[in-house]
């Protein structure tokens, strides 16, 4: 089979179909049924082969895949440094693939296609997903939501309740999207009017369920995204002025006043006062061992490793070792704790600065290649993906989520439907190009 014949397969509206069906049923199932999701998951690995191969050379010129071979050789030489630095526990070979978890989303947005609609589609399976995994995993789903609704911390046994509330605060940014575009779903009102009952009611449970997680590193996060959304929304409107700028501050502070009313909020912000008087009062040395005073006993703990190998770091196991071979750390924390609550200072210790350089890098060229898109409204991919790609940033900063199944799940959805259309737009520049 010559390379046009295989180029013709992968642009075959069937075979189009069946692949956009396929991530589309890896969303709703992925994490929910993973059984399921695993075969629609491989059936998309499997047709994106034909896809690799025929756009091969555009594909190595991209920036995101180049970041991804950069921080695999990152991953070789954070590996043989460690043979030097702690021979004891450095592993028998290196996982050079290791950052694949968080890339393989340039496969789903290539079968996006660019398409607006299919970006929407695609996002609110996921946000069926999340439902569906909610309901099936939990012992008793309609309890457990009444349970939230009570004040107690729910998690519908997604893993625990930041992952659950993590991924939830995600589909919420998206659900608003998706529900600022409900035209582009489709203007038959028979359609449209079951949609936009479907997409409020999924929203409200992903903030009913971001709430009930009682995860501060959820709600802080929001609050960042709630803070900047409307400067960035102007700014990028260009209708920064004193009104517009004075109505986004009352917004701001009127939210605050809503937010500060709930007493589960209240509670859980007050339960951490003794260990945030430590912290800003340098009191290091005797910081409690709270849920943010383990976190930040574990960052403290990180400092020497890094010191000791800034620049590509000691490899992947090095997370745990900051923790196992410390002489501070109590054993009871050792036996409960084997990663530091932190993506960006994991990937220091692990890789080095210019492992997490990379990564940022990555991220940041997304939201630059929004403003390329051409089959998207620049203002509208732009303003989502600087929302979402700060909430991404800012948990990860009190949560390991780049090397947790849950968040490889989520970003790669998010980042499918932010990146499609410049991958779009490059590789078909490209393929004409090439038939000239």
């Amino acid at each position: 089979m010559n390379e046009n014949k295989i180029n013709n397969l992968i642009v075959n509206k069937t075979f189009l179909n069946l692949m956009f069906v396929s991530i589309c049923g890896a969303a709703i199932f992925k994490y929910s049924i993973r059984e399921v999701g695993d075969i629609f998951q491989t059936l998309f690995f499997l047709g994106s082969i034909p896809f690799i191969y025929v756009h091969r050379k555009s594909l190595m010129k991209d920036k995101i895949v180049i970041s991804f071979f950069l921080l695999s050789f990152i991953t070789l030489l954070s590996w043989i440094n460690s043979l030097y630095k702690i021979p004891e526990f450095a592993k028998d070979t290196p996982n050079i693939f290791k950052f694949f978890n968080i890339f393989y989303f340039i496969i789903i947005a290539f079968w996006l296609g660019g398409n607006q609609r299919k970006i929407l589609i695609y996002w609110f399976c996921a946000l069926i997903g999340f439902l569906l995994a909610c309901i099936v995993k939990s012992d008793a789903f309609i309890h457990e939501f009444v349970l939230g609704l009570n004040g107690q911390r729910i998690d519908y046994n997604v893993h625990n309740a930041q992952h659950t509330g993590m991924i939830s605060g995600f589909l919420f940014l998206i659900s608003l999207y998706l529900l600022a575009n409900i035209n582009h779903f489709s203007r038959r009102l028979s359609i449209k009017i079951p949609l936009l009952i479907s997409i409020t009611t999924l929203s409200l449970f992903c903030l009913s369920t971001a709430i009930f997680s009682q995860s501060r590193q959820v709600w802080l996060s929001l609050f960042i995204v709630l803070i900047i959304s409307p400067f960035v929304y102007l700014y990028l409107k260009n209708k920064i002025n004193i009104k517009s700028i004075t109505l986004s501050i009352m917004f701001i502070f009127s939210s605050l006043f809503i937010l500060s009313q709930n007493q589960v909020i209240e509670n859980r912000i007050n339960s951490e006062s003794n260990t945030l008087q430590a912290i800003t009062h340098g009191n290091y040395q005797h910081i409690p061992y709270t849920s943010i005073g383990i976190r930040v006993n574990f960052w403290l703990e990180s400092i020497p490793w890094i010191e000791e190998s800034p620049i590509i770091g000691v490899g992947e196991d090095a997370r745990e070792l900051v923790i196992s071979e410390s002489p501070r750390l109590p054993q009871w924390v050792k036996n409960k704790f084997w990663h530091l609550h932190n993506s960006h200072i994991e990937t220091i210790v692990s890789y080095g600065f210019i492992g997490l350089f990379i990564i940022y890098f990555a991220y940041f060229w997304i939201i630059k290649t929004a403003i390329k898109s051409e089959h998207i409204n620049y203002n509208d991919i732009m303003f989502i993906s600087i929302l979402l790609i700060t909430y991404w940033l800012v948990i990860n900063n009190f949560e390991s989520f780049f090397f947790w199944k849950s968040g490889e799940y989520i970003i790669n959805i998010v980042l499918a439907g932010l990146y499609t259309s410049y991958l779009h737009s490059t590789l078909y520049y490209s393929g004409n190009n090439n038939d000239s």
